[in-house]
């Protein structure tokens, strides 16, 4: 990652940073800085940032966009099709709930708001087998850095269901 510094026609200097790739190629961000120290204290602080998690590489991702990210990558080829059809029923549920969330945004509060509007609609049975695609869903995120946190973490599934 040791990407040249370019002084830009404007004045400043900007240096690109790959953060991730996406089907194969790199992703890059680009810092900017007026003078080659602001710049490189702003590639630290980038970086410090990046090593922590909390710079993401899909920030307008929405929860949908994951779902069928997640289905793609992690069952279609290695579950059967009658599987496939019941998961995205489970994920048609999910997402007329969360779906439109954007990944970055998205919180246990959203999840727990499903989970109260199942109960009151009495699936308590489907809100549990929705938790476990939620729950692998999130770990696949955060696993391939989409998230920085399991959000799932301390869930339980509703009991007499």
């Amino acid at each position: 990652m040791a990407e040249k510094r370019k002084k830009r026609k404007d004045g400043r200097y900007s240096k690109q940073v790959t953060i991730g790739y996406r089907n194969g190629k790199p992703i890059r961000k680009t810092l900017y800085g007026d003078t080659l120290k602001e710049l490189d204290k702003n590639y630290r602080d980038f970086m410090s940032l990046k090593d922590k998690g909390i710079i993401l590489q899909e920030v307008n991702m929405t929860f949908r966009e994951l779902s069928e990210l997640w289905l793609t990558n992690e069952k279609i080829g290695s579950v059967t099709d009658q599987s496939i059809t019941v998961i995205r029923s489970e994920l048609r549920t999910i997402n007329s709930y969360i779906g439109d969330i954007k990944v970055k945004d998205l919180k246990q509060s959203h999840i727990e708001s499903f989970r109260a509007a199942m109960i009151d609609s009495g699936k308590l049975i489907r809100y549990n087998t929705c938790l476990g695609r939620i729950r692998a869903i999130i770990r696949y995120a955060v696993h391939k850095e989409i998230m920085a946190v399991e959000i799932t973490a301390g869930m339980k599934d509703i009991k007499n269901a």
